[in-house]
């Protein structure tokens, strides 16, 4: 009984410093930087982005059908990024252009030049995640479009306010979508005619 009080009292404990991690981290990432060696880890190296105009970060299945539409429609100026190394490699192996990195990360964005970026799509499928990653965005001074996409209006809501231009709803999208997808498909079968 003791041992699962303490371990339920180290959640209770850890939830609030853990959703403020991203905002402590960026109050005092300066004086943790005395803690760094000199030698950067792999992942943490300057990423060359500079020919891309297009970002898409989050490479699941909604990332991925972003990028391959934005890719079709501008050619090689698109990239990904995911966090995870093996949906990276995935990607690679199909002929994506994707790299490891984390949005919700402040260094990320410090190591990317992303001057030349018009315009960056958080297809992440955590809308806090997307939150963080556009408050990131901004506090870089990212000038570009940002695009971002919600289950819900208030969501959508919360991502216009975080500076997002673009808000995409999946559930009235898709079905929209779906709808627009039938009639094509199908208008000849269809006995209703549309409205004038």
């Amino acid at each position: 009984m003791v041992t699962t009080v303490c371990v339920a009292a180290t959640f209770v404990v850890a939830s609030p410093i853990n959703s403020a991690a991203p905002s402590l981290y960026r109050r005092f990432r300066h004086r943790l930087r005395f803690f760094e060696t000199d030698e950067r880890l792999a992942e943490e190296r300057p990423i060359d982005v500079s020919d891309a105009n297009i970002l898409i970060c989050g490479m699941g299945m909604v990332g991925i059908g972003a990028y391959d539409a934005m890719r079709e429609r501008y050619g090689q100026q698109v990239k990904g990024i995911d966090f995870d190394a093996e949906t990276v490699a995935e990607q690679v192996a199909q002929g994506r252009d994707v790299f490891v990195g984390d949005a919700t990360d402040i260094d990320l964005w410090e190591r990317l030049d992303v001057s030349n970026v018009s315009m960056i799509m958080l297809s992440i499928p955590n809308h806090a995640e997307n939150l963080v990653a556009a408050e990131q965005l901004a506090s870089v001074s990212f000038r570009g479009v940002l695009a971002g996409t919600a289950l819900y209006e208030s969501e959508m809501e919360e991502l216009r306010t975080a500076g997002v231009k673009a808000a995409f709803n999946f559930f009235s999208e898709a079905g929209k979508g779906f709808a627009e997808h039938v009639c094509v498909t199908a208008s000849t079968e269809l006995s209703c005619r549309p409205r004038d």
